[in-house]
């Protein structure tokens, strides 16, 4: 059976259609919580002078922002909503779409919670995947987009950590 994107889409957007403030906001939401941890992570690694691990969480997410640049760059794939689809919300940015720097940052993050405070990496996990979702049903990222952010977010957070 053939992956159709188009009707993936359509059926996801269908049920979101009048509700689109919700997947906004669960897409700024879920940004702003990682933003949050990554900080309060980097506040307590400094405030226990664990200050070598310090520079490992921020190499990790400098890592990730470096590879996710680069593929951007050389794949500058166009976006669902300038090819196939309608999107629930209208976005300007054109292009770039491979991978999804929103997740893979949320995966980069989720992954270096993992020695230091890894009951909290699961929820985290998940909500990069709320946060994934959110992206796709809003028409701003095809699934590989959204997949391939996460695998390298998580292979970024990983190497660092090993």
């Amino acid at each position: 059976m053939r992956y159709d994107y188009q009707k993936v889409y359509e059926k996801h957007s269908s049920f979101w259609k009048g509700k689109e403030s919700v997947l906004t906001w669960t897409s700024k939401i879920c940004t702003a919580i990682f933003a949050f941890c990554y900080l309060a992570l980097g506040v307590y690694l400094l405030c226990t002078k664990q200050t070598h691990e310090v520079l490992f969480v921020g190499l990790a997410f400098l890592a990730c922002l470096i590879c996710v640049q680069v593929l951007r760059f050389v794949c500058n794939r166009k976006r669902p909503f300038e090819e196939k689809i309608s999107p629930l919300v209208e976005k300007k940015k054109a292009g770039k779409s491979f991978p999804s720097r929103h997740t893979a940052c949320a995966f980069a993050i989720a992954t270096v919670f993992i020695p230091f405070c890894w009951f909290l990496s699961l929820p985290l996990y998940l909500l990069g995947c709320l946060l994934a979702y959110a992206r796709f049903a809003l028409g701003w990222h095809y699934p590989t987009d959204l997949f391939g952010g996460g695998l390298i977010g998580t292979l970024c957070g990983l190497i660092v950590l090993i």
